[in-house]
């Protein structure tokens, strides 16, 4: 059986005044791509607090108050006083074996008590390129009474090529570079209860509070970008690289770019939420880098961030055609890294530049033999 989203108000809610019937989304039918209920919320804000506060990574210490304290929350968010008359339209279910038994399967939500809800939102789908649906907590209606958050500032593309064609152009070997993702990330950060009020759905006659930072809500991209910029900068201190500049900042800066005393750009860096790229131009430090990086998200200890992948290729890894004697464990046995579109690649003195494909331009990729 379908299950479809149905505009309607439970007991005692009516809907928010102004809501455009136009903005619904379209609703996606699939299942839910499955989520381990052992990583759900499982994320270690103490941990991460801690680091960030070790290095005094500003926006870092920003992003995690906003997940767990209620009195920055408040402050910086700033959600409506009188929500229980601005309630938005209730989330009705026909099937309850699809969706919502998923995101309970998965922990992604809870019951609540009526009189512990603040705000009630509707939720819907996105269907994924890897298979599945992504689950989403439709904010749109809440994060409009919210105050604007601040500036994710990501990367574009043309920053990320210009950015690693100088850094190759610098009279520097070709880098090492680490590329990697996280798993579910969203759904590993973990909401306090009194924040997560704001963020309840009502299915089946139930309520249900959203327990990790929804993706939907205007302060999410932000919350996100900060605490993993802030690892890779973390990072890129630990290996030996002053990160001063990096610390002190309201928000996550766009990239990093450590340079020598002659200019030259020894690390780099760009974050894009859940997926991370690293370049190090000294192949003694990169390894190192990369283990420290991988170690500050997924310690045993500590359980901070699980990693879906991470993948570290050496700068040997970019001659064409392979290195047959490449036999660094370290080194991913591919020719060069392939990543959000772009493929890093160094071509032997005598070749061409070859062009590759990113959102339908052609571009061409950077680095000398």
């Amino acid at each position: 059986m379908l299950w479809q989203l149905l505009r309607g108000c439970s007991s005692g809610y009516s809907p928010l005044r102004g809501y455009d019937a136009d903005e619904d989304p379209d609703v996606e039918m699939g299942l839910l791509d499955v989520v381990d209920p052992k990583i759900t919320g499982k994320a270690n804000v103490n941990s991460l607090m801690a680091i960030f506060e070790e290095s005094n990574i500003t926006f870092g210490i920003r992003a995690i108050l906003l997940i767990t304290c209620l009195t920055t929350f408040l402050a910086e968010v700033a959600p409506p006083t009188e929500v229980r008359r601005l309630e938005t339209d209730a989330v009705f279910c026909s099937d309850p074996t699809n969706h919502f038994k998923q995101l309970l399967s998965f922990m992604l939500i809870q019951m609540i008590a009526e009189g512990e809800v603040l705000f009630v939102a509707t939720y819907f789908a996105i269907a994924k390129t890897s298979g599945g649906a992504r689950s989403i907590f439709n904010g749109k209606a809440f994060s409009r009474k919210c105050k604007p958050p601040p500036s994710t500032n990501l990367p574009d593309i043309t920053q990320v090529l210009l950015l690693f064609d100088e850094m190759c152009r610098g009279g520097l070997s070709f880098p090492c570079v680490m590329v990697g993702d996280i798993r579910h990330y969203f759904h590993q950060l973990p909401l306090h209860f009194e924040i997560s009020r704001y963020f309840c759905l009502y299915a089946l006659k139930q309520f249900y509070r959203w327990c990790c930072v929804p993706m939907g809500f205007s302060w999410s991209p932000f919350i996100a970008q900060s605490i993993s910029m802030g690892l890779v900068i973390k990072a890129i201190g630990q290996a030996g690289y002053d990160i001063s500049a990096y610390c002190h900042l309201p928000s996550p800066p766009s990239h990093v770019a450590i340079r020598d005393k002659t200019g030259n750009i020894r690390v780099l860096a760009f974050v894009w939420y859940d997926n991370i790229f690293m370049a190090c131009g000294d192949p003694q430090t990169a390894p190192r880098l990369s283990s420290i990086f991988k170690s500050l998200c997924e310690d045993d200890n500590n359980g901070r961030i699980k990693l879906k992948e991470w993948h570290f290729f050496g700068h040997r890894s970019f001659a064409r055609p392979p290195d047959p004697d490449l036999t660094n464990d370290d080194v991913e046995e591919r020719t060069q890294p392939f990543y959000l579109g772009l493929e890093f690649c160094r071509w032997r003195k005598g070749e061409s530049e070859k062009p590759t494909t990113t959102g339908g331009l052609k571009k061409n990729v950077f680095g000398s033999g």
